[in-house]
């Protein structure tokens, strides 16, 4: 109840918000997407930037630690607002917060105990270049993949409601 009159609030401040409209003009995109698909993505920018540090360090570091290096830089910890309840975790993100101008499209990644989010910006589609950046949120709960749902509200605030695995599993037990 508080959450949906909290939710509601901050809707009303970003609707009264001067620079709505600017947002309004080209809304990015949203979709699930399956954890193998964005898994290989990801790992291809790691081994891109790993690559590219050996060749400005030549031979001061090993594979591993241009590895761990690039992960680093690639995978960033994703700062949100997390509510939980039995049945599920509701993500909170503002977008302006996340550093990343003319969003176009963003990505929701999840597996069972963390969410991925990549965001690809106007720039990155004009030039051709894989320049989607990535974020990435470990979960103490177990979630169910199959269950993700992502909005975006006027732009600025992504919502992402993710079920718990250990509450379906009861509730089908009950329902039986």
């Amino acid at each position: 109840m508080k959450a949906e009159k909290d939710r509601r609030e901050v809707t009303k401040i970003m609707n009264e918000a001067p620079s709505i409209k600017r947002y309004q003009r080209s809304m990015p995109s949203v979709r699930v997407v399956n954890a193998g698909v964005f898994a290989k993505g990801i790992a291809d920018a790691v081994t891109q930037r790993a690559r590219e540090i050996a060749q400005t360090q030549p031979s001061r570091r090993s594979e591993q630690e241009n590895l761990r290096q690039a992960e680093k830089e690639i995978l960033q910890p994703l700062y949100c607002g997390v509510l939980h309840s039995k049945e599920e975790e509701t993500i909170s993100i503002l977008c302006s917060g996340l550093g990343v101008k003319g969003i176009r499209a963003i990505e929701v990644s999840a597996e069972p105990h963390r969410l991925v989010l990549g965001i690809t910006n106007q720039a990155s589609i004009k030039s051709g270049e894989n320049t989607t950046k990535y974020w990435l949120l470990n979960l103490t709960d177990e979630i169910d993949p199959a269950s993700v749902k992502a909005t975006l509200t006027n732009g600025l605030l992504l919502e992402i409601q993710l079920g718990k695995v250990a509450n379906r599993a009861l509730g089908a037990r009950q329902a039986a």
